[in-house]
């Protein structure tokens, strides 16, 4: 079973910002390692929807809202 993943702006936004603080603090080389594990834990999800934990604040919507944590996101 296959879903569809829709990245917010703000998910948008907060991928930009993780990029920009590692890029500074330690090199675009890791900052692009660091945003590529994000992305390949989305598809994860994307191909196995149900590998995620449902997200508890958001149970009360008809849609089933899941996340995974990759390192500190």
């Amino acid at each position: 079973m296959e879903i569809e993943i829709k990245w917010s702006g703000q998910s948008e936004r907060q991928l930009k910002d993780i990029f920009d603080y590692y890029s500074f603090e330690v090199s675009p080389r890791v900052a692009r390692k660091i945003i590529n594990r994000i992305i390949e834990k989305v598809s994860l999800l994307e191909n196995n929807p149900f590998v995620g934990q449902k997200e508890e604040l958001l149970i009360d919507y008809k849609e089933d809202f899941r996340y995974l944590i990759e390192s500190n996101y």
